[in-house]
């Protein structure tokens, strides 16, 4: 699993959080962060899926599944990619992004023409 290694070893770096902070949000132990960040213990279902609620991205990509962290749509037009990419870029939206995923690539699209909706009916 050394995908998973660096991955959370990136993310945990990216936020500028120490590996006891990691240990705070996971609710597991400091030294089964290190094991997990170094690759000398495999993570359980369980575990990936508090890092991944920790750092707000998907299961599949820590695991290295996809290179997309909060959910890629390659169906979509430019212009509701482009609202998709709003989304998922702020934090304060991450998170909701990440509690309804997995979406289907349809209802991503649905949720996008919707915003797209909302923001043209007010003028922005």
């Amino acid at each position: 699993m050394e995908i998973f290694s660096k991955r959370i070893s990136k993310l945990r770096e990216e936020r500028g959080w120490t590996r006891a902070e990691v240990a705070k949000r996971t609710g597991i132990s400091r030294s089964y962060v290190r094991a997990l960040e170094i690759g000398s213990r495999e993570p359980r279902a369980e575990v990936v899926g508090r890092f991944a609620e920790a750092y707000e991205v998907r299961s599949d990509y820590l695991l290295g599944l996809t290179d997309e962290p909060y959910g890629g749509v390659a169906e979509l037009t430019p212009e509701l990619q482009e609202i998709w990419d709003s989304l998922v870029s702020r934090s304060d939206l991450r998170m909701l992004v990440s509690t309804v995923q997995p979406l289907s690539r349809e209802q991503i699209a649905t949720i996008c023409r919707m915003i797209d909706m909302i923001r043209l009916g007010s003028g922005g």
